[in-house]
């Protein structure tokens, strides 16, 4: 139960750091926009302290101001597409999160299988005997995880269904709120698309995400606005996984945690609003 906490603390610390790395970005982007002029300033404040300048020549001053003017016209294209890069990298790296943290879960549950609600499906897992029983304990937990993926399909079922069916059958399984479910199943078809579509809408996103009102081979992109519901969620699915430990271990949810919560699935609901306009193409 404690290193199933500490899994948790460790990824959670994980999402707040991507969190903290898309504002940052966000914020320095908005000011590259302005690097020129931040340029021209320097320089003009030189001047009137009577201070050397930073460049050594006309020219090298003339080089930077090309390279910041690179630099401004692309920091501006990425403003008017909402931080398109940005947040459609961070989203692929929030999706790794998630996956990372139900991996990491299910591996230390099983190093105690006999403790696992699904014994009956445990017991049909296959594989190598003697390279199974020659390997260490660790390897032996990931090596049932990697067969407890394809018992149970995991990796054709889609969003928060390919987790659900790995977390069942280690006695971690449970509810997903309706609107976390969804937000996180977009998640995973915009992910597959910035991954091995190039960006470009498919037929399989454009039918499985209607509501993003998508065109097949339109660009696809995620805005802040997009991102925060996504990671909001990816929060909620967190919490939850941590009550569901105490429901596992007999114990009542703490009154902080269902506040939380709550306070994430109201936070979520104004973020959902003002996502409503899509990603466009």
């Amino acid at each position: 139960m404690e290193i199933l906490q500490k899994i948790i603390k460790r990824k959670s610390d994980d999402l707040a750091e991507l969190d903290l790395f898309a504002g940052v970005c966000s914020s320095a982007m908005n000011n590259a926009r302005k690097a020129v002029e931040n340029i021209e300033l320097r320089e003009e404040i030189s001047k009137t302290l009577n201070e050397p300048s930073q460049f050594s020549s006309e020219i090298e001053l003339a080089r930077a101001k090309e390279r910041a003017a690179e630099v401004a016209m692309f920091a501006e294209s990425q403003r008017t597409s909402g931080f398109s890069y940005l947040f459609s990298l961070c989203s692929v790296r929030l999706w790794a999160l998630i996956e990372a943290l139900v991996d990491e879960l299910v591996i230390e549950c099983l190093h105690k299988p006999s403790e696992c609600p699904d014994q009956k499906l445990l017991a049909k897992l296959k594989g190598p005997l003697i390279e199974f029983r020659t390997a260490q304990p660790d390897e032996q937990a990931e090596f049932l995880t990697e067969t407890l993926k394809q018992a149970v399909d995991a990796p054709l079922k889609l969003g928060v269904g390919r987790f659900e069916a790995l977390l069942t059958p280690v006695g971690i399984g449970g509810y997903v709120q309706e609107k976390v479910q969804k937000t996180l199943y977009e998640l995973s078809q915009i992910r597959n698309v910035i991954v091995h579509k190039g960006g470009k809408a498919d037929r399989r996103i454009v039918e499985a995400c209607p509501w993003l009102k998508l065109e097949r081979g339109s660009s696809v992109h995620v805005n802040e606005q997009m991102f925060k519901s996504y990671i909001s969620c990816a929060f909620w699915y967190l919490l939850e996984i941590r009550g569901r430990l105490d429901d596992r271990a007999g114990k009542p949810r703490s009154e902080s945690l269902i506040t939380a919560l709550k306070a994430i699935e109201s936070k979520f609901e104004v973020s959902q609003k003002e996502t409503d306009e899509g990603v466009g193409g």
